[in-house]
């Protein structure tokens, strides 16, 4: 009952591979797809490397993959091709395309595909499940990467188990701040049919990106509190990025660092250096470089528990064996009155 998110600059088909190998969902990042030669190149490695029979799993932005008629249509080129077993929208989950009316639900189940919206809020959940979606990924605040912002956005748990008690037969994944297997025990018993993890794995061998970034994740002083969940990095990035993030998505679950400590509850001051030219291209180059003290770093809350780089294979077995370890425990407790 384990996903792998499709986490952009992260998530290609070595960590898709390795994914499906120890027998989770392994999914590749189409992220905003703004070009179909990227995604078909992660395609084509990861047939090679898993096999015919591994399941092709497949995450789109959808406010940005979704957002024109080439748009739609470079999707619609994706999934005609390829066929993929499962797909991921998220950011919303649901889009309509204003030309057809058809949404990208129907779109992607008329090529014979799964479909896994996340949602960050009941009635994103409500919306997804009216939309006749296969699968829901409930993301909460405590994650990493974009989200809703933090006064709007719920905890994990909270609006997990509140989503899987109106989804009926709709499986329901929990995602944020679980790493282990007593979150995916928890989530389990709150009833939810597994977890999406994100941080966890991207903490791998496998993973994609600097890393300079990915060693910040396994650091022993990095705690819960070390994670800020905060819309100054949108607000920077969105001056130079072809496909800025809107609101509500606009904010980051990320390690605090010097860019996060100086502008956080400043945004008109952000503002101000930004127009005076002061912040944007020092920010640009640290993501270039690879410099975690100034760009930012996507993470969860649960990153404190993470405290090695390690394989897939072994991540997702430990997780699998210590939830049910936990489980067992848990069931020859008793509680008393």
């Amino acid at each position: 009952p384990i996903v792998g998110a499709p986490m952009i600059g992260v998530s290609g088909s070595q960590l898709a591979t390795e994914t499906c190998r120890a027998g989770a969902l392994g999914f590749l990042a189409g992220g905003h797809l703004t070009s179909l030669e990227p995604l078909q190149k992660e395609i084509s490695l990861f047939r090679e490397k898993a096999g015919p029979d591994a399941p092709l799993c497949i995450g789109f932005i959808g406010h940005s993959s979704l957002n024109d008629t080439s748009g739609w249509n470079r999707v619609h080129k994706v999934l005609d091709t390829n066929r993929p077993d499962v797909v991921q929208f998220f950011a919303p989950g649901i889009v309509v395309n204003p030309d057809s009316g058809q949404s990208n639900v129907q779109l992607a189940q008329g090529m014979g595909s799964k479909v896994l919206a996340q949602a960050c809020s009941l009635s994103e959940a409500q919306l997804a499940l009216e939309a006749g979606v296969d699968g829901l990924i409930v993301q909460g605040s405590e994650s990493g990467g974009h989200g809703y912002r933090r006064e709007l956005g719920s905890g994990t748990f909270a609006l997990s188990a509140r989503v899987a008690n109106i989804a009926g037969d709709t499986p329901v994944l929990a995602a944020g701040g679980i790493v282990d297997g007593r979150g995916l025990a928890a989530a389990l018993a709150l009833g939810c049919d597994g977890v999406a993890l994100g941080t966890r794995l991207w903490a791998s061998q496998e993973a994609l990106g600097h890393a300079s970034f990915k060693e910040q994740l396994a650091y022993p002083e990095i705690q819960p509190d070390s994670v800020i969940r905060t819309t100054v990095i949108d607000q920077i990035q969105n001056t130079y990025l072809s496909t800025p993030w809107p609101a509500p998505y606009d904010s980051v679950g990320t390690l605090r660092n010097k860019t996060t400590e100086k502008w956080e509850g400043r945004a008109a001051d952000l503002a101000a250096a930004i127009e005076a030219g002061e912040v944007t291209d020092e920010y640009r180059d640290a993501v270039q470089d690879g410099d975690p003290d100034i760009a930012s770093v996507l993470c969860g809350e649960g990153v404190g528990d993470i405290h090695s780089i390690d394989r897939v294979y072994d991540i997702l077995t430990s997780i699998s064996d210590d939830a049910m370890s936990t489980l067992r425990s848990l069931s020859s407790k008793h509680l008393s009155e």
